[in-house]
């Protein structure tokens, strides 16, 4: 919601409250249909791209945030996919974090069934400005 924006764009809630430097978060994006007021295929991906990297400025440098979100048709682009976790790496970029890990979660009554035009898989991605999985891990 755009109620959410206004929050993320000064870090502060109406009780003045910050997130704690401890803080990580696990978060999805709204789907188009849940932003209001009603935005274009165009603006609901670049008020995408905004809340990540407002989230991620928001965030201690160690900290992570990690996006549960699913892909769909609705696109900036005619119809074509839109791939909110594309969405969610521009966004972190511009905050100047990195993606630390990205996992593909499948929907289990997906497998082998015909979706409609609904990806049968959710996204998970992690990103930090600083943290790192260590190599060896």
């Amino acid at each position: 919601r755009h109620d959410s924006m206004a929050w993320l764009r000064t870090g502060k809630s109406e009780a003045g409250v910050k997130l704690p430097s401890t803080f990580n978060v696990i978060t999805g994006l709204p789907d188009v249909s849940e932003v209001r007021p009603k935005l274009t295929p165009a603006e609901y991906e670049e008020w995408c791209i905004e809340a990540v990297r407002h989230l991620m400025d928001l965030l201690p440098p160690e900290q992570v945030a990690i996006f549960y979100v699913t892909p769909g048709r609705y696109s900036g682009e005619g119809g074509a996919w839109l791939d909110k976790g594309y969405l969610c790496t521009v966004g972190a970029r511009q905050a100047g974090a990195a993606c630390v890990w990205q996992k593909v979660v499948v929907i289990q009554d997906s497998v082998g069934r015909p979706r409609g035009g609904r990806p049968g898989f959710v996204n998970m991605l992690c990103f930090s400005k600083s943290h790192r999985v260590p190599r060896d891990f």
